[in-house]
């Protein structure tokens, strides 16, 4: 799992005013992170402090009228260049950007006016990154995530119909979880023929036979939707959990997985339902000295590790 993050946000002072954009929340998730550092704007060239820039859909210009989309889009080709080496690696990669930025706005940026008006639509760079495959969210989803897990609901769906053989070892990951003292984590533990819980976050679906893997949304569901950018980073985030215990989860990307219904990411986009979800199906032999509860317990336990508390 790579990240890389707009390094204004981690406190570096390289915005247009010569100051940085520090958030604690990604600063403080950044500590536990394989993270690259970027500024798109002075990785093309540009200088700090500078005059300020607004993109207007076609070009970017500085407040005194002068183009400057040139060494917009070289910074942004930089950012994409770095994002596809993690990518083509085999790496799954989360960009996380600036707001509003003409280069790093992911949902929003000003509009070229230069009269603080925003515009619903991304900036140079993010929009690069999407049109190559790779998702851009803003501090904002992280800070949004982050909140919503603070009460985390982990869903543990058992292989077949048979609760009683495997249950009793699944249902000690809610023992496990309370005597590390982790709090705000609630277990229920399911067979397939059981009703998904509707506020389940994390849907561990366990398997003899399926290939283990995550889903998220797709680009194009992410692009569209905040709600993708909530469920993506989800997905990122226990991605990031479950390499940290040793299981490789190779992330699929689709636009709907009609099998758990409403209670899947994909469907849950555009809906009332705001909260992040993810799903994982993890075959059984993969997990490292086939210790299931252990290893649930373990991959909670890294997941609410990683997330600063807001």
């Amino acid at each position: 799992m790579k990240w890389i993050i707009s390094s204004c946000l981690l406190g570096n002072p390289c915005r247009y005013d010569g100051k940085s954009k520090p958030n604690v929340a990604v600063r403080t998730l950044a500590q536990n992170l394989d993270v690259k550092r970027v500024c798109p704007e002075v990785m093309g060239g540009l200088s700090t402090p500078r005059i300020p820039s607004e993109y207007d859909g076609v070009v970017v210009r500085n407040a005194e009228g002068t183009g400057v989309d040139a060494a917009y889009r070289e910074g942004a080709m930089r950012t994409v260049e770095a994002a596809l080496r993690e990518a083509n690696a085999g790496e799954t990669v989360c960009c996380i950007l600036k707001e509003k930025s003409p280069s790093c706005g992911t949902e929003y940026r000003y509009d070229g006016t230069f009269t603080r008006a925003l515009v619903e639509a991304e900036g140079v760079t993010a929009e690069a990154l999407y049109n190559h495959g790779i998702v851009a969210l803003s501090e904002v989803v992280v800070e949004e995530v982050i909140r919503s897990m603070q009460d985390t609901h982990v869903a543990v769906v058992l292989p077949g119909k048979a609760k009683e053989q495997v249950g009793e070892r699944v249902d000690q990951v809610a023992h496990c979880i309370s005597e590390r003292g982790i709090h705000g984590v609630r277990v229920t533990v399911i067979t397939r023929e059981d009703p998904m819980p509707s506020d389940a976050n994390i849907i561990f679906k366990l398997t003899h036979t399926d290939i283990t893997h995550l889903v998220a949304p797709s680009i194009e569901a992410v692009r569209g939707s905040h709600q993708g950018k909530l469920d993506y980073l989800m997905a990122c985030l226990v991605t990031e959990a479950l390499e940290t215990e040793g299981l490789r989860v190779p992330v699929q990307r689709r636009d709907l997985d009609d099998e758990w219904g409403d209670a899947s990411p994909a469907t849950r986009i555009n809906t009332q339902d705001t909260s992040p979800t993810c799903t994982a199906t993890i075959n059984i032999s993969d997990i490292p000295q086939d210790d299931v509860p252990t290893f649930l317990c373990d991959a909670v336990a890294t997941l609410r590790g990683v997330l600063p508390t807001v």
